[in-house]
């Protein structure tokens, strides 16, 4: 790589390769000096290095996160996860009881479990859990790009996906695509290498965490079982008589290996089904991601989401344009192809020259999957975000153009930008550090319900209900009377009696900018391709349950309200400073009073 950044990168690469192949280096010119054999990826030829190299991955990914890592946990994670992990880590039963069942496997369950018996039941503690899988898949990435590419290539990959907000949001979240993205990588990284057997640990091992690992796996045995049939046609072109795709035990050995990881997938459903008598585990689940998911023009607008998710939004679209930039550059100076004498001495292609089509396969074979199949977050996509950019940092470095290295450079610089910015449509707040945001709300507003007389009981959302119900989830130092509703919307609260509650508390629940309850049309279609109910406003809940607000906070964009009943006798009082947020202090707005007569709306 030339330019300003060259040394300083062919330093850190030098951890990815063994001595013997830095020296060769050496006596090698520029151009080959970034060419790694396939021998150079022996871990055992130089450990002590690569461990340096893991250990500087996650630690980098610790240091982006101290800010977060104590935060209580959020949505998905308070909801699900760690109600999962916890019954396993309490009872040793891979089947949830205190919350729904999934058809997700337990293997994140086992590692957490295991992780809070060695050092504690905490969120630091899973948090940095997370960190080192997120530390991991970025090592992997190092050594994937190294193999299909250069070493420039894996670090200018594992920079850019370290940076892009979805990827460090799931850095330390205790979700199932981070440890999905490092079986990914492993996967297809021990299969460009040829080392079939790990190649299959590793799939078993994805198809445990996440049960939409199973395209990957099959997915590579289609590739393999194709290489193979033209392995044969091409023996049968040269007059060999026994031109079977499976001429030896080794060629069906390798495909077998390759399906093997669906066997314990397999096993898990058949368990699932066994303790719940359905095979997804829950009917709600199967409905909405499945079932409710086969309607074509959700699927159409599925799919032009996740092109937007993975190629434009957040500045993936300079990724994206680097990668088209360079197919379009290589399909103009093609030379004219030139056909093989037959019978002439063949040699196994480089790893590179084959590296492109397995990771094309993948990309497409899980962008197809979850169009079909899924809710639309964006973290689903997460496994193939690393993928993206070792394509365009290949297609980058291809490339010869004045600013090339300032462009690639300011890229992380954007991407940090984007931590921050809330775009101005609908997304979820789990896609940048705008989850942090909503978790601080909620932590610094808890103390304030918890000074509430005793069994006062308060009306609230998921997943405030379960912040607040138990607590070790973080926010509460006891347990709290919630009567829960699914959504904020007239339907829900048009069905709670008055008599149910005394405090209402609630939030911002989703980023909608008021430009898109504008539209009523664009309202409509969001709502029936995937479930959008729009908040009630909180002047109707004030008017429909005679309530008055008693506290109000905001933080960029996202607020919280305490409304109370008026034969509560005392409202709740702020009784501490809140913590500032990453841009600085939240917008803080009190409406508070000795006595809650005395509060207006």
């Amino acid at each position: 790589m030339r330019g300003a950044f060259q040394p300083s990168f062919r330093i850190a690469a030098k951890w990815c390769t063994p001595l013997t192949e830095r020296q060769n280096q050496g006596r090698s010119s520029q151009h080959s000096a970034l060419r790694i054999p396939h021998a150079a990826f022996r871990t055992s030829h130089f450990f002590p290095a690569h461990l340096f190299l893991l250990a500087v991955c996650i630690g980098a990914v610790v240091l982006l996160h101290l800010p977060q890592l104590r935060l209580p946990y959020y949505w998905d994670e308070a909801g699900y996860y760690i109600p999962a992990a916890r019954d396993f880590y309490l009872t040793g039963d891979p089947i949830p009881h205190s919350t729904h069942t999934n058809p997700h496997p337990p293997l994140l369950s086992l590692y957490l479990a295991a992780a809070w018996k060695l050092f504690g039941f905490s969120p630091l503690v899973t948090r940095l859990a997370i960190a080192v899988i997120a530390g991991a898949a970025l090592y992997v990435l190092l050594l994937l790009g190294a193999l299909a590419a250069s070493p420039s290539v894996g670090l200018w990959a594992a920079v850019w996906t370290a940076t892009t907000p979805v990827f460090l949001a799931q850095s330390t979240l205790a979700h199932l695509d981070m440890a999905a993205t490092l079986g990914v990588l492993a996967t297809l990284y021990f299969f460009l290498r040829r080392r079939l057997l790990a190649c299959a640990v590793a799939g078993a091992l994805l198809c445990l965490v996440r049960e939409t690992g199973a395209v990957v796996v099959v997915t590579l045995a289609a590739l393999e079982l194709g290489r193979l049939k033209l392995e044969g046609g091409r023996q049968k072109a040269e007059g060999n008589r026994d031109h079977s795709a499976f001429r030896t035990p080794h060629s069906a050995l390798s495909v077998c290996l390759l399906v093997a990881p669906l066997i314990p997938l397999a096993a898990w459903f058949a368990y699932l089904r066994w303790r719940t008598g359905l095979w997804l585990g829950d009917a709600y689940f199967a409905s909405y991601n499945v079932w409710g998911a086969l309607h074509a023009a959700r699927g159409v607008v599925q799919f032009g989401r996740r092109l937007y998710q993975l190629g434009i939004a957040n500045f993936h679209w300079v990724a994206t344009a680097m990668i088209v930039g360079s197919v379009i550059r290589s399909v103009a100076r093609r030379p004219p192809a030139v056909a093989a004498p037959r019978g002439g001495a063949r040699h196994a292609a480089p790893v590179r020259s084959r590296a492109l089509a397995p990771v094309l396969a993948v990309m497409a074979a899980y962008v197809t999957l979850l169009t079909v199949f899924g809710g639309p977050l964006a973290r689903y996509l997460l496994p193939v975000f690393p993928l993206l950019f070792l394509l365009a940092a290949r297609a980058a470095l291809q490339l010869s153009w004045r600013g090339r290295d300032a462009v690639m450079a300011l890229l992380p610089v954007l991407f940090t930008v984007c931590w921050y910015w809330n775009p101005p449509y609908p997304f979820a707040y789990e896609d940048n550090l705008a989850y942090a945001d909503f978790v601080r709300l909620h932590r610094d507003t808890a103390p304030l319900l918890e000074q509430l007389p005793s069994g006062t009981r308060i009306l609230t959302a998921w997943p405030a209900s379960d912040q607040l119900s138990r607590p070790w989830l973080g926010y509460v130092s006891r347990p709290l009377i919630t009567i829960p509703v699914a959504e904020f919307t007239r339907q829900e609260l048009g069905n709670v009696p008055e008599d149910s509650f005394d405090v209402l508390f609630l939030f911002s629940r989703q980023w909608h900018p008021d430009w898109f309850d504008r539209f009523p049309r664009l309202t409509r279609v969001h709502a029936r391709l995937f479930g959008y109910q729009q908040q009630a406003p909180a002047e109707w809940i004030a008017q429909r349950f005679g309530l008055r607000r008693v506290t109000h906070i905001e933080s960029r964009g996202q607020w919280v309200e305490i409304w109370a009943k008026s034969r509560i006798p005392h409202a709740p009082l702020p009784t501490k400073a809140f913590r500032m947020s990453q841009f600085g202090a939240p917008k803080l707005r009190y409406l508070t009073c000795n006595s809650i007569s005395d509060a207006d709306h």
